[in-house]
């Protein structure tokens, strides 16, 4: 397959989540600048796609550069609805040893949630972890039985702690720019489809390399997940992880929200899940208000901004 040079730019702009890639483009970032400057290339058919390599690799050396000097520890919300404790580090919490997906912080809300509908959930997630965990040889003329994903060369590893902690960050960082814009859209659906979970998809695989941010019902088979081949058999296991987020959404009361990633890997995407938890329920219990009252768009975007700048902690 022949690869364009805009598609190896749209693939590195894809890439600059990574920040193994933001630092390996340290050394020729002033020259991908200066040529940006040039008034000939500028006026080329790669100049619009050029630019936006340039703003967005500017911004996220930025943003790794302010994520280095304070790298922040992975916090977590105790996974039991029915729970009150507040936003602490993920070393206070205990994790269910069966499926290794949900926290929480005492062995009571542990029982509390195992009755209230984990013990049901456990099983099936523990065994989407499984078939995450299982791969088989891309040759066709490989004879070689499915087994552990360790054993087989991949061109893209697994992410590391510190790559997942720079995606945490970014995500948080994406919201509060686009809160505004993230909470009308989730209260246009609201208002839509009054009572149905949703999730808020952020799709980094944009032809600016800044994330199309959108918001889709909770999917009941995997053919809602996506047609788009690139996502090849994620389909089912993400159905089983987003039904499962939407359903501990729902039993949080308003503290819970479900976010799905779209991330580039080498020449394909994928789509990875992250739930955001928050220590107040004050900003999904005015959105519902908002959606029942069936508002001017302009009153609406006055409301909105009142809800944006409640002061209101959230951590993935």
């Amino acid at each position: 397959m022949n690869t364009s040079p805009v598609d190896i730019i749209q693939l590195l702009l894809g890439a600059l989540i990574y920040p193994s890639v933001i630092v390996r483009s340290e050394p020729w970032f002033g020259d991908v600048r200066e040529l940006a400057r040039d008034p000939a290339f500028r006026r080329s058919f790669l100049g619009p796609k050029w630019r936006a390599l340039v703003l967005i690799l500017a911004e996220r050396r930025i943003f790794l550069r302010a994520f280095d000097s304070h790298v922040p520890r992975a916090s977590k919300l105790c996974d039991s609805p029915q729970c009150e404790t507040t936003i602490a580090t993920e070393g206070e919490f205990m994790r269910c040893s069966s499926c290794q997906v949900v926290y929480y912080c005492s062995a009571a809300c542990q029982n509390m949630h195992w009755k209230a509908g984990h013990r049901s959930q456990c099983a099936p997630l523990r065994a989407t972890r499984t078939r995450v965990s299982l791969k088989a040889c891309d040759n066709l003329q490989c004879e070689k039985e499915i087994g552990p994903k360790d054993e087989f060369a991949r061109f893209e590893p697994p992410l590391s702690p510190r790559e997942r902690a720079f995606l945490r960050a970014l995500l948080r960082y994406e919201y509060s720019v686009a809160k505004t814009k993230i909470l009308t859209q989730q209260i246009e659906y609201m208002t839509r489809i009054p009572g149905a979970a949703f999730y808020t998809q952020f799709d980094y695989t944009s032809d600016s390399g800044n994330p199309t941010i959108t918001v889709h019902p909770i999917p009941h088979s995997a053919q809602d997940i996506s047609q788009d081949h690139r996502h090849g058999s994620q389909g089912r296991d993400l159905v089983l992880l987003l039904k499962d987020a939407g359903l501990r959404a729902s039993r949080s009361g308003g503290k819970t929200e479900v976010h799905l990633l779209v991330v580039s890997e080498g020449v394909d995407a994928r789509k990875r899940m992250l739930v955001m938890h928050s220590a107040s329920a004050d900003i999904q219990t005015a959105q519902r208000r908002l959606a029942a009252e069936h508002l001017p768009r302009e009153l609406l975007a006055r409301e909105v901004q009142n809800v944006v700048n409640r002061d209101v902690l959230s951590v993935y």
